[in-house]
């Protein structure tokens, strides 16, 4: 929730787009994975790309380019 709300904030989104974005990929991920027993982090940040691409590109890019830096 952290990381996607901090890229919707430097892509300029505001503070309620932020957190409706934040809490919709939030809900996404963990309804696709509530059936995995082990989950690795890359499986979680990609299917976070995929679903934060759908609702913003620009959020998208700063979430997986600051994930590339890290």
């Amino acid at each position: 929730y952290a990381s996607v709300y901090a890229a919707c904030s430097i892509a300029n989104m505001t503070e309620k787009g932020c957190e409706a974005v934040a809490s919709h990929v939030s809900k996404k991920v963990k309804n696709e994975l509530k059936n995995k027993k082990t989950v690795d982090s890359k499986t979680i940040a990609n299917l976070v790309k995929k679903h934060l691409k759908r609702k913003n590109k620009d959020a998208a890019f700063i979430y997986e380019t600051h994930r590339d830096i890290s």
